[in-house]
Formats: structure tokens, C-alpha cells, sequence
């Protein structure tokens, strides 16, 4: 039960109608909305969301230690001696092994 659409039948009428002066009120209205300066707000949340980042920010700087060591006091001879103590454990033949390891290494050289 499909019907044909005829364009004769409607001829050169617009089925649309604009009411009186609505181009004229549109255009007043955009104008009016345009023209009004824009209020800025100001919240308390904006205000504590800004303090606190600050404040965080702040703390890490002043309470965050930049280098923390362990043992602050500690010389260099004394960590190589720690550092090589293990050495003296361990066997010729692994000695060996390492060694040729550490040639066949491409960072070390």
C-alpha cells in the first residue's frame, strides 16, 4: 500500500511557516545574549582545590629529601674493601670464568 509522492499535487507552496517577526527577535536575542560581559565565578572549591595542590607541592619540596643515603659517613676506601671482601671467597677456576665472561662483553670495553 504504497503510495506515489506526487510534486504536482503540493505545487510551489512550503509546508514550513515562520511566525511573524521571528527573524527580527532571533537576530535581537543572539545580540542581547552576545553582548552580555561574562561573570566570572568564584568558588570555594576552585579556591581549595588550588590551595591544596599548592600546599602538596610545597610540602614536597621543603620535606622530601633529594639524596637519601644510608650511610652518609662512609668512605670510599671502606666500600671498595666491602665491595671486594666477597672476591676473596670465590674460586680460581670462577675467577676465570668471569673474566671471560667480561671480555666477550661489548659494554665493558
Amino acid at each position: 500500500m504504497k503510495k506515489e509522492f506526487d510534486l504536482d499535487k503540493i505545487g510551489k507552496k512550503v509546508p514550513y511557516k515562520v511566525p511573524d517577526a521571528f527573524f527580527e527577535e532571533m537576530q535581537q536575542n543572539v545580540w542581547a545574549r552576545v553582548s552580555e560581559p561574562e561573570r566570572k565565578t568564584f568558588s570555594l572549591f576552585n579556591f581549595i582545590s588550588v590551595f591544596s595542590a599548592v600546599a602538596a607541592v610545597f610540602s614536597a619540596v621543603i620535606f622530601l629529601p633529594l639524596h637519601h643515603h644510608s650511610q652518609p659517613d662512609m668512605k670510599m676506601s671502606q666500600v671498595t674493601a666491602v665491595d671486594n671482601a666477597w672476591l676473596e671467597n670465590v674460586s680460581d677456576e670462577d675467577l676465570e670464568t668471569m673474566s671471560d665472561f667480561t671480555e666477550c662483553d661489548i659494554f665493558m670495553h
